[in-house]
């Protein structure tokens, strides 16, 4: 999603677009994602829509062809054909595409509590790349246990932290056992840039050859209904959160006030981000011996707490409309 709002914010520079066009383009993505409309009409969408002529309607289909459609290409069709078609740099999008749907991309947010409790925070990019590798590799078979424990201690001894490799390979195979990661879950995220890429869809053999030999009748789920909270519910939710003394509990209660609340994904994660990071603090309170130390982390917590009920009340007090959800898109940078 960032890189789609900062895509959408160059093609607003390069071709002088308004607010008004961009989201009209907003608008046309999103009827094609819905196959409500096809990607090889892009073009034409964009100059009956835009009231611009045939040249600047092709180069602004390129953009969002390589751009952004591409990455969609094993659900879409082929893409890559409509770019060549009308002469758009194939080769500079895919290149791009590998980039961005690259496993090192894609896991960086499974990767990120992990990071923290392996002690890896501060040891850059290529530790976290790294332990990606290792986890994939543990997942597809290509390492054993005692192949694990060998690469992670030559992590841990190049990123100089204290971890023990044995306890990170715990956390791993324990991974493995509770089917949080698996073989299938490593092929998806090897293979996920080539699958889509080639445009085919990522389908597990053993399903496909299931499904082909006899197909699967799954019996319907009883719905479940939700509970929607009213304007009242939340308030009082709010107000018990706010006279709350316990720090902990208050994190807690939040995370769950959090789950229940209709506010759109970004601002959502944005909050579980500040969470996490409350929880670690936390979890550091809890350890510290050094009375200083203790007042310092525990002032952090405090503000990170603050923080957090902040984004809480102003979430709960106004959800973003899909307009806003658009706007905050065009306005990442």
């Amino acid at each position: 999603m960032d890189e789609h709002a900062n895509a959408l914010i160059e093609l607003e520079k390069k071709f002088n677009l308004t607010n008004e066009k961009s989201r009209v383009i907003l608008l046309i993505q999103k009827d094609i994602l819905l196959k409500n409309q096809k990607g090889e009409e892009l073009i034409s969408l964009v100059q009956n829509n835009l009231k611009i002529n045939d040249n600047i309607s092709k180069q602004i289909a390129l953009e969002i062809w390589g751009n952004y459609f591409l990455l969609f290409q094993d659900f879409l069709g082929k893409v890559d054909d409509l770019i060549v078609q009308n002469g758009g740099d194939l080769k500079k999008n895919q290149e791009r595409a590998r980039k961005l749907l690259s496993p090192h991309r894609q896991l960086q947010d499974f990767i990120k509590p992990y990071i923290y409790d392996f002690g890896l925070e501060n040891a850059g990019d290529a530790a976290r790349d790294e332990l990606i590798d290792i986890m994939l590799d543990r997942a597809l078979g290509k390492i054993d246990e005692e192949a694990l424990v060998d690469r992670l201690q030559a992590l841990i001894a190049k990123s100089k932290v204290e971890t023990k490799a044995t306890d990170v390979a715990d956390t791993i195979e324990n991974l493995l056992v509770a089917g949080d990661i698996s073989k299938k879950w490593a092929e998806y995220y090897a293979n996920l840039a080539e699958n889509v890429l080639s445009g085919r869809p990522f389908v597990d053999e053993e399903e496909k050859k299931e499904t082909e030999e006899e197909p699967l009748v799954l019996e319907k789920p009883e719905a479940k209904p939700r509970k929607e909270l009213s304007v009242a519910e939340i308030q009082e939710k709010i107000n018990k959160l706010s006279s709350e003394t316990d720090l902990i509990k208050k994190i807690n209660d939040a995370k769950e006030l959090l789950g229940g609340l209709n506010i759109y994904g970004m601002k959502k994660t944005e909050i579980y981000d500040t969470i996490k990071q409350a929880e670690i603090s936390a979890e550091h309170l809890g350890k510290s011996q050094n009375v200083l130390e203790k007042r310092a982390v525990e002032d952090e917590l405090r503000g990170l707490v603050d923080k957090i009920m902040a984004d809480v009340k102003e979430s709960a007090a106004a959800p973003a409309s899909a307009e806003e959800i658009q706007s905050a898109m065009r306005d990442l940078g």
